[in-house]
């Protein structure tokens, strides 16, 4: 089953560094006038993120926006019209533990859909098939605070992600939600997670260095969104006994916070769904 392409040195980072940059430009100039973090905070809504009466946006300004003003996070109304609650890393990795841990399903079929899992994470890292959004587009702003929504138009341009449906109804076939909520929700969220987190590490280096091509040069290395999603890869490497545990602490204990996946290891452990 080809699903995803295998990494090429050089090529692949390449392929995806000019639609990063692109949307954390769209993130950096949302509008941001009079707002604080649970004072008067904004969800941005996406018209692409509408599913099974899910909704999708990102509600800024976040926790971190004291040091990270491009800081957000994604919120994820459900179909009874409540929130769930904000996912931590954690809460993502123990779901894949408790996929694994499902008895009603095969070893066999735990494998090939846990793999087709990482296959899906594995194209939010390298933003393969985005769908490009050019500037000028309307946009919803909702205040949380006080109810009132506005139309707003970004000058900017935004890549928006498409999740694979292939992959998402091989997965369904098995366990129709993860989370409790459908699997193209689930696969957005962490794209936001991932974009929170380019934001997050461009505007470090940005106000470190006061130069963009660092800034640029620093997340290109793989440093935000790539070892991100590549840390969930390294997750269910381990959990599929194809990479030894202590090689995933290790690079916890080096790396602050994340462990990705080194991409040879990636690309063997993939290697069955990569063209």
């Amino acid at each position: 089953m080809s699903l995803i392409p295998t990494y090429k040195k050089g090529i692949s980072k390449n392929n995806a560094i000019e639609k990063r940059l692109t949307n954390i430009k769209f993130i950096s100039n949302l509008p941001r006038e009079n707002l604080a973090y649970k004072i008067n905070e904004c969800q941005l809504l996406f018209d692409y993120y509408k599913n099974k009466n899910e909704i999708i946006s990102i509600q800024y300004p976040g926790k971190e926006s004291n040091t990270r003003p491009w800081d957000f996070r994604p919120k994820l109304r459900l179909a009874n019209n409540k929130y769930l609650n904000d996912l931590s890393f954690q809460n993502i990795w123990d779901c894949l533990f408790n996929i694994y841990n499902d008895n009603t399903v095969n070893l066999d079929s735990k494998e090939h859909l846990l793999k087709l899992l990482a296959c899906e994470l594995y194209r939010i890292a390298f933003m393969i098939d985005y769908e490009f959004i050019p500037a000028n587009k309307d946009y919803i702003l909702y205040h949380v605070q006080t109810g009132v929504e506005e139309e707003f138009i970004s000058n900017y341009d935004f890549y928006i992600y498409k999740p694979n449906y292939k992959i998402i109804e091989e997965l369904e076939k098995h366990f129709p939600t993860i989370l409790d909520v459908s699997w193209e929700s689930f696969f957005v969220y962490n794209d936001l997670l991932a974009m929170n987190e380019d934001c997050k590490y461009f505007f470090n280096k940005l106000s470190q260095t006061n130069d963009k091509k660092e800034a640029t040069s620093y997340i290109k290395s793989g440093t935000g969104r790539i070892n991100t999603m590549l840390t969930h890869i390294h997750i269910l490497s381990v959990i599929l006994g194809e990479s030894p545990l202590t090689g995933l602490l290790k690079s916890f204990a080096n790396q602050r916070g994340v462990a990705p996946l080194t991409i040879k290891d990636c690309n063997k452990f993939l290697s069955e769904y990569m063209y």
